[in-house]
């Protein structure tokens, strides 16, 4: 069947591709026997890339086998031919592939240098993609190669001599985690729609009409479902054809194309740029076979082996899942609280001072969605909040040029609130309603989305207004509560940006995720701030905080971070963001930003006034940590200057 096909380069590929495959399912003959036949036809045609690859493949096999021997000759093969043709994607699995030839021999220098020349050549591929949610999703399957440095320098550093294992450690690290984010961050800086060409803006233009008109063909009640179906195909299609459009807009301005990308940070920097002496450093790595734990302070570092990934995720699950279920009884979370305590925190009752306020935690993988606060301290009885303020952040590369980014001290205004949209969708006749909200709603409605009102955001936002002076404030309500007003605004003249509304989350597709503000029969907005339209807002906003629910989950990448609206947020300017991890009440929410907002009109840090509020919290009559434990600041959490 194969034969068949015709052109000999996809006669290779398809044959290849089935030995991968089956090198995968372990089916370890069959593999080798079309990886063997590929090899030659490939030959015979003087494919070079097709040939480095087939031999990335075949030492794989034969690191499988535990023939170093042989192993080490294809992967050297592969080598050979990534420098010959410039093909990085060759040459990261060439040098990991050699690492682990390599450390198979326990000649360990070369192990760890063929890993770092993998992780430059990743470096390398990444920081050729533009668009942040394809970088992220490029390092997904070459993680492999970070743990397998991590793990053979903790090894060296626990068994042998080698020196400043926790430092260098901690640098793989920082080059593992959230690098596509800090990039991001760092091409931020240029205003890319004003730099793009004339041509290219119309092509954006004719890709969202598109969309939109897909939009129109959904809104067909008599469509079958096949049809739904290939619609639905289109739109996916299309979608994707505009994110590409996007890294093709960026891809031509000068500014990104020649900028010096942002190195990760050492332990050095941190200690020196990020703490005091009273705030540590709390970070995670979770691996496939073991995870780790990274605590530094001031003048010091400490090291901790903890279980692997899909250990710790079965850990916290539950956990999880009963702080995020409205209580309908008296909490039962304390022991499984104490208990991931000792399993994840526990050190830092051991290694911490007294002085120690505040703790960076700069988690990985499923612990993106843990609120450490709700832990209960092994030696206090008391949850991790009652004695810490908590931030979060993706990596502390990334804090550290959030934090270095100017701060304006004036501003024209303090706040810009936006909250209790209206969603009667019933006020307005069907033959005047914006086509696109409707059948946004009925696709929303369909995953399981809650449309019904939010009457007490309207007193949330009241309540926030009063600590300000009028001529300081923008506040928007109800029916002006509208997507046009977020798009309209000068967002860069206000230092906060508070949204009370509902938000809409879609893990599979990130940038369908939204905010939902008035639906009505705006012809030009449907209502739906989408991520896409969100990535084109430009602000300065020392803090954004967003009131609704679960906008702190998203799609989650290991090591990347969770791909969702405090990312796109930090991506249009803003240095912190408050979200919340799970579906939250709208009358206790209201009491909770009623004490966040005092706190931080009294000056407090942006964590002194979440750390206070919770403390409220707990001594009220909201003490499950449903209510207040779902809060989480990301970035930076120092005090909002020029505030009085």
């Amino acid at each position: 069947m194969v034969e068949e096909v015709g052109n000999k380069q996809v006669e290779v590929g398809v044959i290849n591709n089935l030995g991968y495959v089956y090198l995968n399912l372990k089916e370890y003959s069959k593999s080798f026997r079309f990886l063997s036949s590929a090899l030659d036809r490939a030959m015979k045609i003087q494919d070079l890339e097709s040939i480095g690859i087939i031999n990335c493949n075949l030492g794989n096999y034969y690191l499988i086998k535990k023939n170093i021997e042989k192993s080490e000759h294809y992967f050297g093969k592969a080598e050979e031919i990534g420098k010959n043709i410039k093909a990085s994607h060759i040459l990261w699995e060439a040098y990991f592939g050699l690492g682990q030839c390599y450390e198979e021999l326990n000649e360990n220098d070369n192990a760890i240098d063929y890993y770092e020349k993998s992780i430059n050549e990743i470096d390398s591929v990444r920081s050729r993609i533009v668009l942040d949610i394809f970088k992220a999703g490029f390092t997904r399957d070459k993680l492999n190669v970070y743990e397998s440095l991590i793990n053979l320098l903790y090894r060296l550093g626990r068994y042998s001599s080698l020196k400043n294992t926790d430092e260098r450690i901690f640098n793989i690290v920082e080059k593992a985690k959230a690098r596509a984010f800090l990039e991001a961050l760092n091409e931020s800086k240029f205003a890319i729609n004003e730099n793009i060409s004339e041509e290219l803006k119309k092509e954006e233009k004719r890709t969202l009409n598109r969309i939109s008109s897909i939009f129109h063909l959904l809104s067909d009640s008599k469509l079958t479902q096949e049809k739904r179906r290939k619609i639905q195909e289109q739109y996916d299609q299309i979608e994707n054809e505009y994110m590409l459009l996007i890294s093709k807009m960026r891809s031509e301005i000068p500014e990104v194309a020649d900028m010096i990308l942002p190195e990760p940070c050492h332990l050095v920097q941190v200690q020196r740029q990020l703490l005091d002496e009273k705030t540590a450093v709390v970070e995670y790595f979770l691996g496939e076979k073991q995870s780790y734990l990274i605590i530094i302070k001031k003048n010091d570092s400490f090291l901790y082996l903890l279980p692997s990934r899909e250990e710790i995720r079965k850990s916290i699950k539950g956990f999880i899942k009963e702080l995020s279920d409205p209580p309908r009884r008296i909490y039962k979370g304390s022991l499984a609280s104490n208990r991931l305590f000792k399993e994840l925190l526990l050190p830092i009752e051991k290694v911490l001072p007294e002085s120690i306020e505040h703790l960076i935690i700069v988690p990985d993988g499923f612990l993106y969605f843990l609120p450490f606060e709700a832990l209960i301290m092994d030696s206090e009885k008391k949850h991790v909040v009652e004695k810490f303020t908590i931030s979060y952040a993706p990596s502390c590369s990334s804090l550290l040029f959030l934090k270095e980014k100017e701060v304006k001290l004036e501003r024209p205004k303090l706040l810009l609130a936006i909250g209790n949209p209206n969603y009667n969708l019933n006020r307005v006749s069907n033959s005047e309603q914006n086509a696109s909200s409707i059948i946004l709603q009925e696709i929303y409605n369909n995953q399981g989305f809650d449309f019904s009102p939010i009457p007490y955001s309207k007193k949330e936002i009241k309540n926030i207004a009063k600590l300000f002076p009028k001529e300081k404030r923008d506040i928007y309500l109800g029916d002006q509560a509208t997507e046009e007003v977020i798009k309209r605004a000068s967002l860069e003249d206000y230092k906060i940006i508070h949204f009370a509304c509902h938000s809409l989350l879609d893990e599979k597709f990130p940038f369908r995720s939204a905010l939902v503000l008035t639906i009505d029969d705006n012809e030009g907005e449907d209502g739906f701030l989408l991520v896409r339209e969100i990535y084109n807002l430009r602000l300065s906003a020392d803090m954004i905080v967003l009131s609704a629910c679960q906008t702190g989950r998203g799609k989650l990448e290991n090591v990347e971070g969770v791909l969702g609206l405090p990312r796109i947020f930090f991506y249009c300017g803003a240095r912190s963001v408050i979200s919340s991890l799970w579906k939250i009440t709208d009358k206790s929410t209201t009491q909770f930003m009623s004490y966040f907002y005092k706190y931080i009109s009294e000056g407090k840090s942006k964590s002194q006034a979440l750390r206070l509020a919770k403390i409220k919290m707990i001594k009220s009559k909201y003490s499950h940590p449903f209510f207040w434990a779902s809060f989480v600041l990301y970035g930076d959490s120092s005090p909002l200057l020029g505030l009085n």
